[in-house]
């Protein structure tokens, strides 16, 4: 068994963000670990984020994806990622912008 949050903190502290995704997209990886990095996400690789987040399978909630990034004020799910950021999400579609 892998540990997958493990292995997405590890990327995501090297700045990794687009190695990140596919894992977060392997079968059996919890749902709950695009939410928990999704701050980090968005800022290390927003757009790739976004394209991955619309194609996820089973899909991912947009307003609880938005509404984390809006309430963490888009601060990095790992501690050593500074964030300067916060999030502008349009609750019509599943987009963020992320405005410094």
């Amino acid at each position: 068994m892998q540990d997958w949050e493990a292995v997405v903190e590890y990327l995501m502290q090297r700045g990794e963000a687009e190695r990140a995704l596919p894992v977060l997209r392997r079968p059996g990886v919890s749902q709950e670990l695009w939410y928990k990095f999704a701050p980090t996400l968005m800022l290390l690789a927003p757009r790739p984020t976004v394209d991955a987040w619309m194609t996820a399978q089973p899909p991912l909630d947009p307003p609880r994806y938005a509404l984390i990034c809006l309430q963490q004020g888009c601060k990095s799910a790992v501690p050593h990622v500074p964030v300067d950021t916060h999030a502008v999400c349009d609750n019509s579609r599943t987009s963020c912008l992320l405005l410094s």
